[in-house]
């Protein structure tokens, strides 16, 4: 099956200009003819759509082209089943009294930054990507294991300090761990 690039923008919800750049770092292959004509396959739809995916997740496309270096479409084609949003309805439970459930937030839920006062400029500097552990490198050779349900981790955020180095600090870090996250951001940081 063929696909228009106005078709890949729209499942993948990558605009053109990304969807191009992806092509020339080589994590999307070039379609077959150019312009309005270029055809796109099955293997372009489901590398995009994934890329778009955990983009939405907030992962950086460094740590995206890592992921996925050597993936075979089969690989990308389960990630997007897994992943697919389009699920059934099912009907709501019999609601449950609330003294007999304790209160926790689902899995993919965001974890809900610590208790503050009002941001201050260092906090400011805080505003790095989110990683989730799916960012993890895998080694050469080996197909990450994905289909295992992973316990609930601490959320990361990588800033980037130099060409090559990055700062990795707990979302949940004590203010201490926080300040001076800031501090060592506002004197290396933001390249």
């Amino acid at each position: 099956m063929t696909y228009t690039k106005q078709e890949v923008m729209a499942r993948s919800g990558l605009p053109d200009r990304t969807i191009r750049n992806y092509i020339r770092r080589g994590l999307l292959p070039r379609p077959v003819g150019y312009g309005l004509a270029a055809e796109y396959d099955e293997d372009h739809m489901v590398r995009a759509v994934t890329i778009g995916r955990l983009r939405a997740e907030g992962i950086h496309i460094d740590a995206i082209a890592d992921q996925i270096a050597g993936w075979k479409t089969s690989q990308f084609k389960r990630f997007v089943a897994r992943t697919n949003p389009e699920q059934p309805e099912e009907p709501a439970p019999a609601p449950t009294p609330v003294a007999s459930v304790p209160a926790r937030a689902p899995a993919s839920a965001p974890v809900p930054a610590p208790a503050a006062s009002a941001p201050t400029h260092s906090d400011e500097a805080l505003l790095g990507e989110p990683v989730e552990r799916a960012s993890l490198r895998t080694p050469k050779g080996h197909e990450a294991i994905t289909q295992a349900a992973l316990p609930e981790a601490p959320r990361w955020r990588i800033y980037s300090l130099l060409s090559g180095m990055a700062l990795m600090v707990d979302d949940s870090a004590a203010p201490v761990v926080q300040r001076i996250a800031a501090e060592i951001l506002a004197k290396y940081g933001g390249h």
